[in-house]
């Protein structure tokens, strides 16, 4: 559900069984978080968010990503 409203504001990145990564204009980042906190609100679970400066994606068990302070995170 969070997903298809994401996908209509920006580029869904990846998916996966716990998570997605998405890609929205950072005009837009507080409307994108406004949905994920009606998400919570709706669903009783609690998301966790970070943003990255720079993504280099394989697939959803294998990248690399950058956050704003530029520390790396590895997986596969």
């Amino acid at each position: 559900m969070l997903t298809e409203e994401l996908s209509k504001l920006g580029q869904i990145l990846q998916v996966n069984t716990d998570g997605l990564t998405y890609k929205v204009r950072r005009e837009d980042a507080q409307v994108a978080m406004d949905l994920c906190d009606r998400f919570e609100k709706l669903t009783g679970l609690n998301l966790e968010h970070a943003t990255y400066s720079k993504m280099a994606i394989f697939d959803v068990n294998n990248y690399v990503a950058v956050d704003e302070s530029g520390k790396v995170k590895k997986k596969g």
